[in-house]
């Protein structure tokens, strides 16, 4: 089981699997060429921790199963020319991505997991889209724009006009330096103005929008679930203690997390009974009592609804290499 929470990983995961990686002008490079049937090459063109294009072709040799959650929220679209990848949190709910356009968002709490099986050829490009290059480039993104975007990215086959053509200027610029930065920077902001426009063309224009101050009380009732979630306040003294009544709040989560107070927490809870089946030998459960759980009956429910397995289960394939 590979382990994915940043960039890092992936790349480590990578090197791993017996590749070599390299610096290059534009980027980063992995080649497999390991005698097993693991063979081909990985290039990340600009910087993977804000905005780049992938361009992938390789064959993996057994089965991988590998577990995904990064700390900041992303978005990637993929052009997949051949092969296919399955995703899921659920293993009952799976998503298979085949040949075409595919869109994914992921603003979730709880980690997810991909499988690929043996001798699947990847051939594929693909843009990824990182938090911070939003932040970092001041782009004025909608109060609920990662919601949104989950909404009606995450479902169905799409076609956005102008992502073909920005990756093609991509891989065929020769620039470096300074340059090959400042043309990434502008590539990634023409590519975001393209998914923003598709995304909010395809929801209500009659959205209501949060006010500042309860989009900040709503990033300090996050905080005190992620840091509090074995003994959370109720919804109530949640709302109390961020300066907002509990409606509010309520209302602030649907609109910019797109889940309740509640689920919110079950997701925070999910992903480290997740951690702790991974990287500990504690019974089950006291990994429920750990994430807040007095009854193992009601653990085991929470835990089945969120990956469609038994944490026996789950513990059992998360160990698998």
């Amino acid at each position: 089981m590979y382990v994915v929470t940043s960039v890092n990983d992936l790349f480590e995961n990578y090197a791993s699997m017996g590749a070599v990686g390299e610096r290059t002008p534009r980027g980063q490079r992995f080649s497999f060429d390991r005698g097993d049937d693991l063979r081909g090459t990985t290039e990340f063109l600009g910087d993977p921790r804000t905005f780049s294009l992938a361009v992938a072709d390789y064959t993996v040799p057994r089965d991988f199963v590998s577990r995904t959650r990064f700390e900041e929220r992303y978005l990637g679209i993929t052009f997949n020319d051949r092969g296919s990848v399955e995703t899921y949190r659920r293993r009952d709910d799976a998503r298979v991505l085949d040949e075409g356009l595919h869109c994914y968002v992921e603003a979730s709490p709880t980690p997810f997991f991909m499988r690929i099986a043996a001798g699947t050829r990847l051939h594929f490009t693909a843009l990824y889209f990182m938090e911070r290059f939003f932040d970092e480039n001041r782009v004025a993104l909608p109060d609920d724009f990662w919601a949104m975007c989950s909404r009606v990215l995450n479902v169905g086959e799409h076609s956005i006009p102008g992502l073909g053509l920005a990756c093609r200027q991509i891989q065929a610029s020769q620039l470096e330096g300074m340059a090959w930065q400042a043309f990434m920077r502008g590539q990634g902001l023409v590519v975001a103005g393209l998914i923003i426009d598709y995304v909010e063309s395809r929801v209500s224009d009659e959205r209501e929008q949060p006010d500042e101050a309860l989009r900040d009380s709503v990033m300090r009732a996050k905080a005190a679930l992620k840091a509090e979630y074995a003994h959370p306040p109720t919804v109530e003294a949640l709302a109390r203690r961020v300066g907002t009544n509990k409606n509010r709040l309520q209302a602030g989560f649907a609109r910019l997390e797109g889940k309740t107070v509640s689920e919110y927490l079950r997701g925070v809870r999910m992903g480290r009974a997740l951690d702790l089946l991974a990287e500990t030998d504690l019974p089950v459960e006291a990994v429920a009592q750990h994430v807040g759980y007095q009854g193992k009956a009601n653990f085991y429910r929470a835990f089945r609804d969120a990956y469609g397995y038994a944490p026996a289960e789950v513990r059992t394939f998360l160990h698998e290499r």
